[in-house]
C-alpha cells in the first residue's frame, strides 16, 4: 500500500531547448515531504538511477526503509522517469520489447574476439533501431538535455538548490551537469556515480554509497 504522504505529477520540459515554446515533453514525478522537522529540512533530494534507461519513479518509497531514515528525515525524496524512459510521454523504443527481455543473453566471463564482434553488432542494430523508431527527434534524447530537465525540475518543485544522487550515468552526464545547470547556484549536493571496473562487486559499492549519503 502506498503511503498517503506519496504524492505524483508531471513536469513539461521542451523536446528541443532552442526552441522552448515548440513541442513538449511530459516527465512523471513523485515525491514524499521530509518527515522532520520544518525547520531541519535540507531540500529536495533527487536520484536517478542511471542505467541508463532507468526511471526512480518508486524511489520516495526509499524513505519506508530504516537505512533511509535519516536522510528521509532531512529532505524531500523526489523520483522522476527521465526524458526517453518509459513513465515520460515519448519514451524511447529502439528494440522489439519481447526481444530485448528474451534470455539468458551469453555473456561469457573470457569473451573471445568473436564474441566482443557480436556484441558490437547487438550494439550497432539496436542504436540503428533508436534511430528507425525516434526519427529527427532522436537527437535530443541526451544528456546535456537531461540535465536542463533536472535544473526545470528544480524550479518546479519550487527549490532554489537540488541535492542530485546520479547512480552509473557515466562520465558524460557529469559533464553535462556541469556545462547545463549554473553551479554552484543549484547544487545543494552532488553524487555522480561512475563505471565500475570489471568484475567489481556491485553490493558492497552499493553500502559504501548509502553509506556516505
Amino acid at each position: 500500500m502506498l503511503p498517503d504522504s506519496l504524492k505524483c505529477g508531471t513536469v513539461k520540459v521542451p523536446l528541443d531547448y532552442a526552441d522552448p515554446d515548440g513541442r513538449q515533453l511530459e516527465l512523471t514525478v513523485s515525491r514524499t515531504p521530509a518527515t522532520g522537522p520544518a525547520k531541519e529540512r535540507q531540500g529536495a533530494f533527487v536520484y536517478n538511477p542511471g542505467g541508463p534507461g532507468a526511471s526512480s519513479i518508486t524511489f520516495p518509497l526509499a524513505g519506508e526503509l530504516p537505512e533511509w531514515k535519516e536522510i528521509a528525515e532531512a529532505y524531500d525524496l523526489v523520483g522522476y522517469a527521465p526524458r526517453g524512459v518509459n513513465g515520460s510521454s515519448a519514451p524511447l523504443s529502439c528494440q522489439d520489447p519481447s526481444a530485448y527481455t528474451k534470455g539468458p543473453t551469453d555473456a561469457p566471463t573470457h569473451p573471445t574476439e568473436a564474441d566482443k564482434e557480436r556484441r558490437v553488432a547487438r550494439a550497432k542494430a539496436y542504436a540503428r533501431g533508436c534511430a528507425e523508431h525516434a526519427g529527427e527527434t532522436l537527437r535530443h534524447y541526451t544528456s546535456l538535455n537531461n540535465a536542463r530537465d533536472l535544473d526545470v525540475l528544480r524550479a518546479a518543485l519550487g527549490e532554489s538548490r537540488l541535492t542530485f544522487d546520479g547512480g552509473v550515468v557515466r562520465d558524460v552526464l557529469r559533464g553535462a551537469v556541469r556545462d547545463a545547470v549554473p553551479l554552484p547556484r543549484t547544487a545543494h549536493g552532488l553524487r555522480l556515480g561512475g563505471r565500475p571496473g570489471p568484475g567489481a562487486d556491485l553490493v558492497p559499492l552499493q553500502h559504501g554509497s548509502v553509506a556516505g549519503l
